[in-house]
């Protein structure tokens, strides 16, 4: 997991810590709690992300630390008298679409890992490398094909968002001083489709074709039947509580 961590650190460096250090002259003059406030909200990003490289977490990485990164900009950028910087969002849509793709590779190669560990115990040899036969090369060429087709679906929208004029425009036309808050989410939210479309489309076709193996099956189910049987651990409720207080408390500053 260390290119998910670097490129997610990296992520939260162009979103975050650039800009944080850039409108840093306001922290002389804010409150104790004020400055508390922020600074949780800007280091509960890189814990995030440490905590889900380590846990091997699908949900912190992809859902959770895009999220919390996203968040100190939503809420102290834009305005009239933005805490924050905008940071350059162009750099920010390629950092968070890089990090996205290592993250979903990553885990996907350790769950295929994992599996192949249980099935075939270490002291295994593997077997002879043979030629490719054309069934696999057909269907080498769709899933290539679908892989193109996550990294350009992402790339064609962040390009809409960011980067053309008119976008810009109808942005700050439709949310004012507050365009660059809500160009934020809807990058965010990009990601976000992007990873529903990764998993909606492309998974199911790998799904459909381990599903020829029954071990790999059996195995599979019994995975998803201890999940639904799972209960979230007390980690999850310190983050959240976590989170939710560092919110409440910048709203609460907002609005004295």
């Amino acid at each position: 997991m260390v290119l998910p961590g670097v490129l997610g650190f990296n992520l939260w460096m162009v979103a975050v810590g650039v800009p944080l250090v850039m409108g840093s002259a306001w922290i002389s003059a804010a409150p104790l709690n004020a400055l508390a406030a922020v600074l949780l909200m800007a280091v509960l990003g890189p814990v995030t992300l440490a905590w889900g490289c380590l846990r091997r977490s699908g949900p912190l990485l992809l859902v959770g630390f895009p999220a919390v990164a996203a968040l100190p900009q939503a809420l102290l950028g834009g305005g009239a008298t933005p805490l924050m910087p905008s940071p350059p969002w162009s750099l920010c849509a390629i950092s968070l679409v890089g990090y996205l793709i290592a993250s979903a590779w990553a885990l996907e190669r350790a769950a295929r890992g994992s599996a192949v560990e249980a099935v075939h115990p270490p002291r295994d040899r593997p077997l002879p490398k043979e030629g490719v036969p054309a069934r696999w090369r057909r269907r080498l060429r769709v899933y290539r094909g679908l892989t193109a087709l996550t990294v350009l679906f992402p790339l064609v929208l962040i390009w809409q968002l960011d980067l053309r004029r008119s976008t810009g425009e109808q942005l700050a036309t439709s949310f004012g001083a507050h365009a660059d808050a809500a160009r934020a989410l809807f990058t965010v939210a990009v990601g976000l489709l992007s990873i529903v479309v990764f998993r909606g489309y492309f998974v199911p076709a790998l799904t459909g074709h381990l599903q020829h193996d029954r071990e790999i099956t059996a195995l599979m189910e019994a995975d998803r039947r201890r999940a639904r049987r799972g209960r979230p651990r007390v980690t999850f409720y310190l983050w959240v509580m976590l989170a939710l207080a560092a919110m409440a408390a910048v709203v609460w500053q907002r609005a004295r």
